[in-house]
């Protein structure tokens, strides 16, 4: 929920609240994930019964860098983005990162949108 809800804040030029952003995250636009599960439902060989499959773009980014994107395709008053206004927990993973080769393997499946056009499309 962290891009739609910082776009949301953009395009109503209100004022986002965040951690330092020094997070790392792996998104994956929701096309690419009901493609995969498409292709994993539909699929007929035996082999798969059972195994987990992980859909994911396969590279995590900067939550800050998700930040500096979405801020230059909706140019908005930097400052309405107030980082370290939210604490990191203990719990929270610092950088998330997802292995989708199992999917890309036995499916040929691999997602289609990168980051900058996930953005875009919910811009």
């Amino acid at each position: 929920m962290f891009i739609p809800s910082l776009i949301e804040s953009l395009k109503n030029n209100k004022t986002f609240y965040m951690s330092s952003g020094e997070q790392y995250r792996d998104f994956l636009y929701i096309d690419d994930f009901i493609d995969g599960l498409i292709k994993l439902m539909t699929n007929k060989n035996k082999k798969i019964l059972g195994k987990k499959f992980n859909f994911s773009y396969g590279k995590s980014y900067k939550i800050k860098k998700i930040v500096a994107i979405a801020l230059k395709m909706i140019p908005v008053d930097k400052e309405i983005i107030k980082f370290n206004s939210k604490k990191i927990t203990e719990e929270l993973v610092i950088n998330y990162f997802i292995d989708n080769n199992k999917a890309k393997k036995y499916f040929n499946w691999k997602p289609k949108v990168d980051i900058n056009s996930g953005i875009r499309k919910f811009k």
